[in-house]
């Protein structure tokens, strides 16, 4: 898994790509992603609540729905997040069971939206997308702490070494802010780590 220290080390990686990647294709329309349609990703995570200094280790189950086109322009719709399911939550210190759970299901969906590419064109190496106002709900064994945290998940699609298709989703940076709840500060916050496993691995090319 991820630390803080690496990820924020290949944030600002992304940072620089992107700036080379979104003034490369100004001509360019769309990306099509092939298959597209449902998805599932699966794979380690660590929710970090930091006022707190509460790690919290889990394997999340994430499906969703991608676009098959999506245009290129910012906050295009590339589709959405149906469920998210947190399993086997564990502290990482006190080795104490946790419950997360996150307000994103089939009938309350998160959009999401795409942001750029990364990559020299036309050999598009990674997609940087947002999902909106995603709710995770933190409550411990004893029910003394049961918070609401609300906010934006970026995140990047990209593809392993030798990989020709698309077959990782890594959250970026994050920060969910304290919304409702018993046992935290209104100044708490809640940020997710973790690279999981994409299925159906992705094509993506240009149109």
């Amino acid at each position: 898994m991820r630390t803080s220290r690496s990820i924020g080390l290949l944030a600002l990686a992304v940072a620089s790509l992107v700036a080379f990647a979104s003034g490369s294709a100004v001509a360019l329309r769309a990306l099509a992603i092939n298959p597209g349609g449902p998805i599932r990703a699966e794979g380690p995570v660590r929710v970090n609540e930091a006022l707190r200094v509460a790690n919290i280790e889990c394997e999340l189950v994430l499906t969703g729905m991608l676009v098959r086109q999506v245009p290129k322009m910012t906050n295009a719709p590339l589709g959405s997040l149906t469920r998210l399911e947190f399993r086997n939550c564990i502290e990482t210190f006190r080795r104490i069971p946790w419950i997360v759970t996150a307000l994103v299901e089939p009938r309350m969906p998160a959009p999401v939206f795409y942001n750029t590419f990364l990559g020299t064109l036309p050999d598009i190496t990674g997609i940087l997308a947002t999902a909106q106002n995603v709710g995770i709900r933190l409550t411990n064994a004893e029910r003394t702490v049961e918070c609401l945290f609300r906010g934006n998940l970026p995140y990047l699609i990209y593809r392993s070494p030798g990989e020709l298709k698309f077959n990782r989703k890594m959250f970026l940076p994050n920060r969910l802010n304290y919304f409702e709840g018993r046992g935290c500060r209104p100044e708490a916050f809640v940020e997710i780590e973790g690279i999981l496993i994409l299925e159906p691995a992705q094509e993506v090319t240009l149109v």
